[in-house]
């Protein structure tokens, strides 16, 4: 199924995740527009599943709309081209993307392309397109190739070979996520086979050769390299060979992957292939495999095929990075002796963008990744941090870093992250029971079998021994069931057996367990949180620029806070789809100050063009802050900027919002 419009795809999106209904009023609000825009939506929709025999949308009275199937392959197949297309395109345009598509496999199939060609296919005008010609020429720039107009001719790609395959290869895109385009170029797709099962036929050949090998790829690096090896056959054919450096061609030579790489394009039905080719194309193929390589150096295979001076000149940039980012935000994180146990991980990323950057380059845009929509996953602390480690690696490198490895930083943080333990002051419990003290040991036994990593002491009294116990010993009595006038000067637990009445023993978080977390970082949030509304902007970059010249404390802090906060946006998004939020991340040394401000715009913006952004809540954190009190700060982050409503709700009463997530995350943290 073809989805024109992003509001589609959500909306089917929505309804073929639930099992149950889904008012109007759920839809306008994730998609951000009027009940009446969803009832017309439904009514279009409807009409295509029906007519292709996959489902139908439901309307049930009082409930909403439900997703029925009309035939059961159909409807899973519906499903699958759902969660495909959304994968590639919640954050992207789908009309802008395919427009874009279009324009590049048009230019990449012949030499000269008409703009006014362009134009008429696509149905609009030069001034309608030029935005998307911008971006095409930009794309094409980061694989160093240029787009260049010839007079009487048309547009034209020019640079070297080995980039414009790699170009081809990305934009490839109905290849490795099976959609089907709005503008298919047909042309385009016969410069990789006649026939898809041959690309199979090679891709499992690749994967054989790969699986005995010493050498790992991501999955959908190995599609892509089997598709590298598709093309060889019509650009050799037309006379079109890589050109290599020199000094290059010596390294490749001497290494594993070279040898990999004969194997592989020695192969009988990949040889049969491709045909006869030139000494070019193997070491062509061996560079592809380093920089597509999947690095783990706490392999053996790696560390014994990659080089060992390579190895040393990572680790002596990787050094140098974790020891500014000691300063900066989250800084006490990279100090941890919890770090020094991901850190391997992490050196084992930045050793794939090393490689990439030694024989390749990491400033290739991608279209095509696995990890779409990260931004929503991952905590606001994960993706900062990720910024900022790709941004120093950046400076380095003297290129800009594109593609999935910046996604894998921000997993790999996240996990980091998850495993620092809040700070908890175990309770001293006093128990006792209406019932005599057999009850109160039978109820002993069981709090702490299910509660002893929060539980200091547990003692047990009858009611009128606690007349005599020092009451600045205990932190709670925990009570079995009854009615009682208590008057001691410690709160009362009522506790029921697990069995009895399992939403008690839910709430036995909230009334007991909970005190024992610090909340003096808590209350600090309370005083850094500051809400502004009805906030006159004019779009978002102008918006970047007030927020700069508001934090930065002199003229060079302000425009450095502009140039990394857009810097750092071509990394990672600050946008969060699901909420239409954006939060941004300012240097503590440039702010001089902790605040997480909090702006609701007077008209929306708009991120990439189409979508809306509502609020903009925008953060500094002192790079001293403990780990405890950074996890519960980001943490708290991430469940603001899933829900909008929840940041709407701060303006109403922020000290009873801020609570409610603290006490979140710690039943969360608590249940896990």
């Amino acid at each position: 199924m073809k989805f024109e419009k992003n509001r589609y795809l959500l909306i089917m999106k929505e309804l073929s995740d639930r099992n149950v209904a889904v008012t109007s009023e759920e839809l306008a609000r994730k998609a951000m527009v009027s009940v009446r825009t969803i009832k017309s939506d439904i009514s279009y929709l409807n009409s295509i599943t029906e007519n292709d025999g996959s489902a139908k949308i439901v309307s049930i009275k009082a409930k909403g709309y439900i997703l029925k199937a009309l035939d059961d392959d159909r409807y899973k197949k519906l499903c699958s081209d759902i969660n495909i297309q959304y994968t590639l395109f919640q954050s992207r345009s789908i009309e802008r993307t395919n427009r874009e598509l279009y324009i590049l496999q048009s230019l990449l199939s012949e030499k000269y392309v008409k703009l006014e060609t362009i134009c008429d296919t696509l149905f609009l005008s030069r001034s309608a397109i030029a935005e998307d010609i911008s971006w095409t020429k930009n794309f094409l720039f980061s694989y160093n190739l240029k787009m260049i107009s010839i007079p009487g001719k048309g547009l034209h790609v020019e640079g070297l070979e080995q980039d414009l395959r790699s170009v081809m290869v990305e934009v490839f895109c109905s290849q490795y996520h099976d959609i089907e385009l709005l503008y298919p170029v047909e042309r385009f797709s016969k410069y990789f086979y006649d026939d898809r099962q041959i690309y199979e036929d090679i891709r499992h050949a690749l994967l054989k050769a790969l699986r005995e090998s010493k050498v790992s790829v991501r999955d959908l690096d190995s599609k892509k390299l089997a598709t590298h090896l598709c093309l060889i056959k019509s650009r050799s054919a037309a006379g079109k060979h890589p050109e290599l450096p020199k000094a290059m061609i010596k390294e490749l030579k001497s290494s594993y992957e070279y040898k990999l790489a004969t194997e592989i394009i020695n192969l009988p039905i990949i040889k049969e292939y491709v045909g006869k080719i030139n000494e070019g194309e193997i070491l062509n193929f061996a560079r592809l495999i380093i920089v597509n390589r999947d690095i783990d150096l706490h392999s053996t295979n790696d560390l014994e095929t990659l080089s060992t001076d390579l190895i040393i000149q990572n680790q002596k940039i990787y050094a140098e990075i974790v020891e500014e980012l000691k300063k900066g935000t989250g800084g006490k994180l990279f100090t941890m002796d919890l770090f020094r146990f991901f850190s391997g991980d992490l050196e084992s990323l930045q050793m794939g963008l090393y490689l990439k950057h030694r024989y390749g380059s990491t400033s290739k845009q991608r279209i095509v990744t696995y990890n779409e929509g990260v931004e929503n996953q991952v905590s606001p602390l994960s993706l900062e941090l990720s910024r900022l480690m790709i941004r120093k690696t950046e400076e380095r490198f003297g290129e800009k870093i594109c593609g999935v490895e910046n996604k894998s930083y921000a997993a790999a943080f996240d996990y980091l992250i998850d495993h620092v333990d809040y700070s908890y002051k175990k309770l001293r419990l006093a128990t006792t029971s209406t019932d005599g003290k057999i009850i109160a040991e039978l109820m002993r036994e069981d709090l702490n079998r299910h509660y002893r990593d929060y539980i200091e002491t547990n003692d047990i009294f009858e009611l009128y021994e606690m007349r005599k116990i020092e009451f600045d010993d205990y932190d709670a009595v925990v009570i079995s069931w009854g009615s009682l006038y208590l008057t001691y000067p410690l709160p009362f637990i009522r506790y029921d057996y697990p069995h009895t009445d399992k939403n008690r023993q839910d709430n036995m978080f909230k009334e007991l367990f909970l005190r024992g977390y610090s909340r003096k970082r808590l209350e600090e949030i309370k005083q850094i949180v500051n809400c502004y509304e009805n906030v006159e902007i004019k779009d978002y970059v102008s918006f970047i620029q007030a927020l700069s010249f508001k934090y930065g404390d002199d003229d060079a802090n302000q425009k450095n806070i502009f140039e990394e906060t857009m810097m750092r946006a071509e990394i990672l998004s600050y946008y969060y789809n699901n909420s239409g939020i954006s939060l941004l991340f300012f240097d503590y040394a440039a702010t001089g100050k902790e605040f997480i401000d909090v702006y609701r715009t007077d008209k929306p913006l708009y991120w990439n063009h189409f979508m809306e952004i509502n609020y903009v809540v925008t953060v500094s954190l002192n790079p001293a802050l403990p780990t405890q009190d950074l996890k519960l700060t980001d943490r708290m982050l991430q469940i603001l900027v899933r829900d909008r409503f929840i940041v709407g709700q701060l303006y109403k009463d922020k000290n009873t919002v801020i609570d409610k997530m603290f006490c979140e995350e710690m039943e969360e943290n608590f249940i896990k």
